[in-house]
């Protein structure tokens, strides 16, 4: 199966003001759940992040919703982004120096993600566990 989508372009989606607008408008996207495999200092192994916004990064960075620590120094600061378009879930890898994974393969442009795909930040690095309830 070809999971290859269309660029990436950031817009505000992944904000609050973007989980307002649905909840107003009636457009809220199903959730679905991150499942940290590996405990950091935001995250114990095994918690689980309800996302029900459009889109949320992955990181080191404070901005990003689904972040690491900085003792994973192989995570981007923005690693990579998770866009629900339409209950449609994208992974598009953003960092320029460490890999991002999907089931243990690498992945250089948007690809589709299916329940129970494992991402990886980076080889040997932290994995997330996508889960649709």
């Amino acid at each position: 199966m070809n999971r290859e989508t269309q660029d990436y372009n950031r817009s505000l989606n992944g904000s609050k003001e973007s989980e307002v607008k649905s909840i107003f408008t009636g457009s809220l996207n199903t959730c679905y759940i991150i499942e940290h495999t590996i405990g950091s200092r935001y995250h114990p192994a095994g918690d689980r992040q309800e996302i029900s916004v459009d889109q949320v990064e992955i990181g080191r960075d404070e901005s990003c919703q689904v972040r690491f620590d900085e003792a994973f120094e192989t995570v981007s600061r923005r690693h990579a982004t998770i866009i629900n378009d339409n209950n449609v879930l994208k992974l598009v890898p953003l960092s320029q120096t460490n890999p991002t994974l999907i089931n243990g393969q690498k992945v250089q442009q948007a690809c589709l993600l299916q329940h129970g795909d494992e991402i990886q930040c980076a080889i040997n690095g932290p994995k997330l566990v996508v889960i649709f309830p």
